[in-house]
């Protein structure tokens, strides 16, 4: 199951909302947790496959960022899964 981080410029509702919408949605990806972007620098990433922001110029060295809207339309889901098929992924959470 594929790993991610939502990560939201202040965190709070918006980031809630997006888990909400993830977890209708995409019921095979686990949000791991939801954190502000000043947050994300103090969190460990090592079991994490991506992370889906609304920060739309949020960028890491290390696993890919999906840009989204907050309410999860159809092009944003579309683009969470293609980067979350497995054979896009580095690392397959368990």
């Amino acid at each position: 199951m594929p790993r991610v981080i939502v990560v939201c410029p202040a965190g709070g509702i918006t980031a809630a909302m997006l888990i909400f919408r993830l977890r209708s949605e995409l019921p095979e990806i686990e949000s791991v947790e939801a954190m502000s972007i000043k947050d994300l620098n103090r969190h460990n990433i090592a079991n994490i496959d991506a992370i889906i922001t609304t920060a739309h110029s949020l960028v890491h060295k290390d696993i890919p960022v999906i840009s989204v809207h907050p309410l999860l339309g159809a092009d944003d889901l579309a683009k969470v899964r293609a980067v979350l098929n497995p054979p896009n992924l580095t690392r397959l959470g368990p």
